[in-house]
């Protein structure tokens, strides 16, 4: 007795049953072919709908037929409703009888019928079947369709639904072929035995082939896979600890009459799959090491029977030892190893209070992620298991502004710099720098290393009065070889021709500006601004606002 408002009486009741439940409700059955009570029923109108008036709390089958074939039943479990509650949208059809079997078994088991309902519905939901004389049926035989972008999450189940209703639909066409005491039942059963019918409905068959035939390309399975679909189980489980975790490489088995009927190991995600699982009273065993998890259900003949086990210990909580490198920029993008102990699979790693990204556990002492961006300064790095538990270190990485990621380095000079250039002077594939210096009247020239170090200074002066302010690199006079600009502040513009070494020939000076129009230049620029093919030099002057 499963309903609340027998509860007072239910104990003592379901005692006195116990180890009776198969006679008796056989017993039932044999007495009550279509159920306890007075049948409550309506006829359908010409668009097919119904409504039947069901007392509140009750729930029960809606079975209904054509007029004129009473042999071809279709049936559909419907809940109980609560007071004042209007069901809707309780079709009635092939499909619904096939899940009719199933939900009848799982009463039978003690199973509550309504849930499993409700999924196996969910399950068929993509399925678009059309008859035959449907406006885009075929004309000889039902054919299905999936939905745009939909995919079949139980195609077991799909195939048994659509195999259904090609058989339904094949009976009423075929009456005047086929006995009239054969109920559509019947014959669903006789087919889903071995894909094949008893002699007296051969003149099915021709159409229900085609039609499973064309669905085996839209569903995935066929004819030789309905047996199975309808005779057997796919348990569909996980294994997790007592956190909730998921545990991999766990060996499951299941058993009946203490003979081991199926087995199987966990993933990386806990999941197993037990397939081709008879019904019937059916024990679920975990094992890992030491530890066992067991549970007993009547499995009933479904393609899809979730499942969950949980083996009784608690995980020991993670622990992180070490994070490198201990700094990156506060862009992101440092690929960080993290070391320590009991790192679960899912686990999740922030930095800072941001998630990490491409985090891949490696093992359960090895973490590798990715650093989001961050503010500068230190920041925590937390790991957390999928059991909840989790570990951190709460300076472990320190995010670093460009300044305090790439610190300054000084290279001593015999003047003041007032302007800087950079460029291979020598030919070696290494960036060297050049240096206008205003105060010592000279350029200075830092041959690099490549390693972001720079040789000596090697210092060309100007005739005195020069004094350079600002420095441009070019190959002034296309001989392969860069050259130095430079814009003086005693009137004028040097040139000195490069020897392609780092060393250079003594300034050639152009002067700007005549007699009393005397400027200063104080920057400049190389171009060829007429397209002449030869490079000219622009300055901006102060002076005379040029």
């Amino acid at each position: 007795m499963n309903r609340p408002d027998l509860q007072t009486i239910a104990p003592p009741v379901n005692a006195a049953f116990a180890g009776r439940q198969t006679a008796l409700t056989a017993a039932f059955r044999r007495q009550f072919p279509n159920g306890l009570g007075q049948p409550v029923s309506t006829t359908a109108d010409a668009h097919g709908t119904y409504f039947l008036h069901n007392p509140p709390g009750v729930p029960g089958f809606v079975r209904c037929h054509p007029p004129d074939a009473d042999n071809l039943v279709l049936t559909r479990f419907v809940r109980a409703r609560r007071s004042g509650e209007r069901l809707t949208g309780q079709d009635v059809t092939p499909a619904t009888t096939v899940i009719s079997r199933v939900v009848t078994q799982a009463i039978r088991a003690g199973l509550d019928p309504v849930p499993i309902q409700d999924a196996l519905l969910a399950s068929i939901a993509p399925l678009t079947i059309l008859l035959p004389d449907h406006p885009h049926g075929n004309g000889l035989f039902a054919t299905v369709q999936l939905l745009p972008g939909a995919t079949l999450s139980n195609p077991g189940l799909a195939s048994l639904a659509f195999t259904a209703t090609a058989i339904f639909d094949a009976m009423r066409q075929q009456r005047a072929n086929t006995p009239a005491d054969i109920t559509f039942v019947t014959a669903l059963t006789d087919y889903f035995q071995d894909a094949a019918f008893q002699p007296a409905l051969a003149p099915l068959a021709p159409a229900v082939n085609a039609a499973v035939d064309q669905g085996q390309a839209v569903i995935g399975i066929g004819r030789s896979d309905i047996s199975s679909a309808a005779s057997t189980a796919t348990l569909l489980g996980s294994v997790t600890n007592a956190n909730g975790a998921p545990l991999a490489g766990v060996q499951v088995v299941a058993t009946q009459q203490n003979t081991i009927i199926q087995s199987a190991i966990t993933d990386a995600n806990g999941a197993f799959t037990l397939a081709n699982v008879p019904p019937g009273s059916t024990t679920v065993t975990a094992t890992l090491g030491s530890l066992q998890a067991s549970m007993t259900l009547n499995v009933i003949a479904v393609p899809a029977f979730p499942l969950t086990l949980s083996l009784g210990f608690t995980a020991p909580p993670p622990t992180l030892s070490a994070v490198s490198p201990a700094s990156g920029p506060t862009a992101g993008g440092t690929a960080l190893p993290l070391t320590g102990t009991n790192f679960q699979v899912g686990a999740t790693v922030t930095i800072g209070g941001s998630a990490a990204t491409a985090v891949t556990i490696t093992s359960a002492t090895r973490i590798t992620a990715t650093t989001p961006s961050g503010r500068a300064g230190a920041a925590a790095v937390v790991v957390t298991n999928p059991d909840g538990q989790s570990a951190s270190l709460a300076t472990a990485f320190v995010y670093l502004s460009l300044g305090s990621l790439y610190p300054g380095q000084a290279f001593a000079l015999t003047g003041s710099p007032s302007s800087v250039a950079a460029a291979d002077l020598n030919g070696d594939g290494k960036s060297d720098l050049i240096t206008a210096n205003n105060s010592t009247n000279n350029v200075s020239v830092l041959l690099g290393n490549g390693d972001g170090t720079f040789r000596p200074p090697l210092d060309f002066g100007f005739v005195p009065g020069s004094s350079p302010r600002a420095v441009a690199v070019k190959d002034v006079n296309s001989d392969g070889r860069l050259d130095l600009i430079t814009a003086n502040s005693g009137n004028n513009v040097s040139v000195l021709l490069g020897n392609g070494n780092g060393t250079f020939q003594a300034p050639q000076s152009f002067t700007i500006g005549t007699g009393t129009n005397t400027v200063t230049p104080t920057a400049l620029a190389v171009a060829d601004v007429n397209s002449d093919g030869r490079l000219d030099i622009i300055t901006v002057n102060i002076g005379l606002r040029q």
